[in-house]
């Protein structure tokens, strides 16, 4: 967009014509057909996001998950079972990860219960104060974490 200043911080697809943005003025909805954009948050603090559905979708906002259920019009919490998050995927609506300093997650019944999959004693710093901590899944049997 011409005299854009801001920053994006993720981007997603969620299906061939919507996307979701994460940027410093708020979320983004961006549509193909026909060619749009609409600020549905003005969330200054989503970091990360994950879509399901052009509906449900989970972020990250500081060092916590976040829920939509209306297209990230509005959040609720989401407790994962890790005090601090900085990465989530899902790669079905049933499974999904979540990773931060102290530890890996998972979920395979909708983010109703989260299981421990790896614990950290030992929390990495980009040397600005940034967890490196990620996961990675192609499907349900097959990613990495990344510490």
């Amino acid at each position: 967009m011409n005299g854009h200043r801001g920053t994006v911080r993720d981007l997603e697809w969620v299906t061939g014509t919507v996307a979701f943005a994460a940027t410093s003025y708020g979320l983004l909805r961006l549509d193909t057909q026909p060619p749009s954009f609409t600020l549905v948050n003005q969330r200054r603090d989503v970091q990360r996001i994950d879509f399901v559905t052009p509906l449900v979708g989970y972020a990250i906002a500081g060092d916590r998950v976040i829920r939509t259920a209306d297209g990230g019009h509005s959040f609720v919490d989401l407790d994962v079972g890790l005090t601090l998050v900085s990465w989530i995927q899902w790669v079905s609506a049933g499974y999904a990860w979540a990773a931060g300093p102290r530890g890996v997650v998972a979920t395979s019944d909708g983010g109703r219960t989260w299981t421990e999959q790896l614990e950290f004693k030992d929390a990495p710093d980009s040397g600005a104060g940034v967890p490196l901590t990620q996961v990675g899944f192609s499907d349900r049997l097959n990613g990495f974490a990344y510490h």
